[in-house]
């Protein structure tokens, strides 16, 4: 994966995490460090962060929903939902992404998408009984979609207006879904 290590997030890397949350999202769009805690307590196999070279390079957050075939509604995905709401790891069959992202010294140099393709994989192997897996994206995020196309997402639906308003105005959020192959 590029030279990146992945290992569980823990309590102590709070810190870095929500200095990767400033950088990666616009202020109003920020989880607070309990939403992060209570992701790392609920489900440590789906809270994982990369390093290199003793650097935290990136974090990647799921939950697991009971939601397989269905769209999901903008009350799914709302900015400090608590993890223990929805979670549900043993009935669960839809991984859900809550959020990915790389600190500033990694960005720009082709780390995201192997990144992000190592953290499904290790979810998706650590849960046998998942079928697909859901994230919500801006519209206006280019890169991050570029990601989730190449790892082979599809847009499966739109919220108009669900990340706003920002300077000028609101943007769409974009769900989108990948089932799981087993090989």
């Amino acid at each position: 994966m590029s030279g990146l290590a992945l290992r569980s997030a823990t309590l102590a890397d709070l810190d870095a995490i929500i200095a990767m949350e400033s950088t990666g999202f616009a202020a109003h769009h920020q989880e607070s460090p309990d939403v992060y805690a209570r992701r790392i307590e609920a489900f440590p196999e789906g809270s994982l962060i990369a390093e290199r070279d003793a650097c935290i390079a990136g974090c990647f957050f799921s939950e697991v929903w009971q939601l397989t075939g269905s769209v999901p509604d903008e009350s799914h995905f709302q900015l400090g939902h608590d993890i223990r709401a929805r979670h549900r790891p043993r009935q669960g069959r839809t991984l859900y992404v809550s959020s990915m992202t790389l600190a500033p010294a990694f960005r720009g140099r082709q780390l995201g998408q192997p990144f992000f393709a190592a953290c499904l994989d290790r979810v998706t192997r650590s849960l046998c009984g998942l079928e697909e897996i859901v994230l919500l994206v801006n519209e206006s995020w280019r890169g991050a979609r570029q990601i989730y196309v190449a790892t082979g997402f599809e847009e499966i639906s739109r919220l108009p207006g669900f990340f706003g308003p920002t300077e000028t105005n609101a943007e769409d959020g974009i769900v989108m879904r990948r089932p799981i192959s087993r090989s």
